[in-house]
């Protein structure tokens, strides 16, 4: 046991804290756009109360994601954007591994690994996670438009 309590912060993707009635109800880049239309249109008001600086009412620290959640939506803040924000300061960063081993994901959540230490829970699934990172899709146009060339 210990007394010390360092600052932490869960990330995840849109899909696990989204709170918009129906942005919520997509996912992957169909909620991404969505997301960014309602944000730029001022129709997410959990949005509209993180910018409004609502989100010093919520501490994310020492929360798993459906507190966080929880927390967020009582005060009308964005959980998605309020983590990313505390996540600037934080001391502890609790993310999946797939997103920190990619680095397009890695740089879009604006994590750094200077000068950082990791711990990797579940490391007989990081093989997969470390392949699907490094792969890419090749159809057979591909190939066929390629050798027309």
């Amino acid at each position: 046991k210990t007394s010390y309590k360092p600052w932490s912060v869960v990330l995840g993707s849109r899909e696990h804290f989204c709170v918009h009635t129906s942005v919520s109800r997509h996912t992957g880049a169909s909620q991404n756009a969505r997301c960014k239309r309602a944000r730029d249109e001022n129709r997410c008001p959990f949005y509209t109360g993180f910018k409004r600086g609502g989100s010093n009412k919520v501490n994310t620290s020492l929360l798993d994601i459906e507190e966080i959640v929880t927390a967020c939506k009582e005060k009308m803040i964005c959980p998605y954007f309020k983590c990313r924000e505390d996540a600037k300061e934080a001391e502890l960063l609790l993310i999946p591994y797939d997103y920190l081993i990619n680095p397009t994901s890695r740089e879009s959540m604006g994590v750094s690994l200077k000068d950082a230490i990791l711990v990797f829970d579940e490391g007989h699934n990081i093989e997969k996670s470390c392949e699907q990172a490094a792969s890419f899709e090749l159809r057979s146009a591909d190939i066929g438009g390629a050798i027309t060339e």
